[in-house]
């Protein structure tokens, strides 16, 4: 649970809002003219406070595989390490297909094991609709607990495709893009700003203000959403632009995700 918000925000109030005005202020997919990602495996360290070693992820976006030539697919596979291990059991891995040219969302898989907990979570992106099923295993009395759900909205992206519509724009100081997230069980509006320009941990970089508020599938009305409080998000500012650090202040503290480690694939 706590990596879902890190990986979810990587590729990524209680403001009133009416349905309307945010519904209308989503961006279509209408992808920049920044040049595609290339084939990459990204490693990175997560920790508390940036002191205390909590986890290690690792990114694969535009993976090969033969079965797909269409898809543009993208894995991702971590778990908790230390200390946090220890009070936090917890390991994953997702895989993102999305559409080649635009990145439209096509299907998100998940498998975690949240301390003995089995969750998979299958989540289809159609043309007006998001179709959503989970399923938890209970390791003491192996019963399965099912979700079903239906989310309907046009222009929705999984955690993977966020970042990338993100990185395809210009990203000006000062631009803001709003857009509809339905990375795992529970749909959110999403308003990331564009803070600057400077160098961060050694690297010149874009920083990157990131807020949600979780979405009423019924109501259509905007919620806070409490387990995170805000995020801030460094990509590199050149051809790449490859997350360089997320910061996020959720439940559990100040929790930091660092590129360690970059890969050509």
């Amino acid at each position: 649970m706590k990596c879902r918000i890190l990986s979810s925000l990587l590729l990524i109030s209680s403001i009133t809002c009416s349905q309307a005005e945010w519904q209308e202020s989503v961006q279509a997919f209408k992808p920049g003219s920044h040049p595609n990602v290339k084939p990459v495996k990204l490693t990175y360290e997560m920790s508390w406070n940036g002191a205390i070693k909590s986890g290690t992820m690792v990114i694969e976006l535009g993976k090969k595989d033969e079965r797909y030539p269409r898809a543009f697919i993208s894995h991702m596979y971590g778990r908790s390490t230390g200390a946090a291990a220890a009070i936090f059991p917890y390991s994953f891995t997702y895989t993102s297909f999305s559409t080649l040219k635009q990145h439209k969302p096509v299907l998100f898989v998940a498998k975690e094991n949240d301390d003995g907990e089995i969750i998979d979570t299958k989540n289809s992106y159609k043309s007006s609709k998001v179709i959503h099923r989970s399923s938890t295993t209970i390791p003491s009395s192996k019963k399965v607990k099912t979700k079903d759900k239906t989310f309907d909205f046009k222009t929705v992206h999984d955690s993977v495709t966020c970042y990338l519509y993100l990185r395809s724009l210009e990203l000006n100081d000062g631009d803001k893009i709003n857009l509809c997230l339905f990375p795992f069980t529970s749909p959110y509006y999403t308003n990331i700003t564009v803070l600057g320009r400077e160098t961060h941990n050694g690297v010149k970089c874009i920083k990157l203000d990131i807020r949600l508020r979780k979405i009423d599938i019924k109501s259509m009305e905007l919620k806070e959403y409490k387990k995170l409080k805000r995020a801030t998000m460094w990509i590199s500012d050149d051809e790449e632009r490859l997350p360089v650090e997320l910061r996020t202040e959720v439940f559990v503290g100040d929790v930091r995700s660092v590129l360690t480690k970059k890969e050509a694939m």
